[in-house]
């Protein structure tokens, strides 16, 4: 990969030293940092800012030099001092890579200068790494599912506010900064973090760990891989306002839709009555024949999804639930005027009190 020259005093802050390698402090440019810090991430196979030795050197042999170029490198690094990699010295090691990729001197001062092109590992792509793109790719959302599925929450779907500041701080950024990230990262503001919510607290934590800034809002990409979801029974936003829409004209400004005025939207649909009827039985939860916003959007999207293609659940999806809950607590919309709690008894759709079989609207 062809790179521009970067002025020296850009490259290198001697002035610090690393406590932990021993090393100074190196200081790469935004423009090879973000590049350095993939390779951070694909070295740290367990994902704790920590390399371990044996994984190292199954990494750097992915360089294609040989182990006796690598074993001096790894003296002049003087690694041994040390019981694994962290980040600064695994740079210095990378531009020692480089050096040697480039029959450069092999030298610690070498490693320090900034005319040196990025190392090349075999098998990895670093061109697109070269600049900070707000980009979460596919090997980094899967590498990120890992981490969600390992940390220890209630709801398998999402991580609270609790438990996600609990994982967060093992990264050892202040909690001001951790603050900032979650109120980015959170980006309906239902206090909870979805999967694709946490990739982007993650991607960027991982961010601020290169020294990149925090964004003061956050990036349109981030936002739009935020928004979309990896379950369709999740409701988009933009879907929730439509069946608001739908209820609130048949409603006729109550919050409570009767069941003959439900059946007639619901058989608009074109799917079969049998159909109709199992659906029904799984959103009217309260068993009197009326709905209310929650249970009558749910039957609207699981249609939406049976026309769609896919099979009738046997119970309401947490997601779908999830997602249609929290979009009236960040609203205005149907203030909670639950069934449970209201004392008027309804009828069916035919002036039959409700039962339990409140599927015979559908017959």
């Amino acid at each position: 990969i062809k790179q521009t020259k970067i002025p020296r005093q850009l490259m290198s802050n001697t002035n610090k030293i690393d406590p932990e390698s021993k090393l100074p402090v190196i200081g790469l440019p935004r423009s090879q940092r973000n590049a350095y810090n993939f390779l951070f991430q694909k070295a740290d196979l367990r994902g704790n800012n920590k390399i371990e030795y044996n994984e190292a050197i199954e990494f750097l042999r992915k360089s294609s030099l040989p182990d006796q170029v690598l074993h001096q490198i790894w003296n002049l690094a003087a690694i041994a001092q040390t019981p694994h990699l962290n980040k600064n010295a695994f740079f210095v090691i990378l531009r020692l890579v480089s050096a040697a990729q480039n029959q450069a001197q092999l030298s610690l001062q070498v490693a320090y200068q900034a005319d040196l092109p990025l190392p090349y590992i075999e098998g990895l792509s670093i061109k697109s790494h070269l600049f900070y793109e707000w980009n979460i790719s596919d090997d980094l959302k899967n590498r990120y599912r890992i981490f969600f599925d390992r940390a220890e929450k209630e709801d398998p779907n999402f991580l609270s506010g609790p438990e996600a500041k609990s994982f967060l701080l093992q990264s050892g950024l202040p909690q001001s900064e951790l603050g900032a990230i979650w109120r980015l990262a959170d980006t309906d503001g239902d206090t909870n973090l979805s999967f694709r919510e946490f990739c982007v607290a993650m991607y960027l934590t991982h961010g601020r760990l290169a020294g990149e800034p925090i964004p003061s809002v956050i990036p349109t990409p981030l936002k739009e891989f935020a928004s979309v979801s990896d379950d369709p029974y999740e409701v988009p936003s933009g879907l929730v306002l439509q069946y608001k829409d739908d209820f609130a004209r048949a409603a006729g400004g109550s919050d409570m839709l009767p069941g003959t005025a439900a059946r007639e939207i619901f058989m608009r649909t074109g799917v079969p009555v049998n159909q109709l009827a199992v659906i029904w039985d799984l959103i009217d939860t309260s068993k009197r024949g009326v709905l209310d916003f929650v249970e009558f959007a749910s039957g609207m999207h699981i249609i939406k999804l049976l026309k769609e293609g896919y099979p009738l659940p046997t119970g309401i999806p947490p997601a779908l639930r999830h997602s249609l809950s929290k979009n009236i607590q960040n609203s205005t919309f149907l203030q909670a005027s639950s069934p449970i709690n209201s004392n008027t008894r309804s009828t069916s759709p035919r002036g039959m009190p409700a039962s339990p079989t409140n599927s015979l609207i559908f017959i």
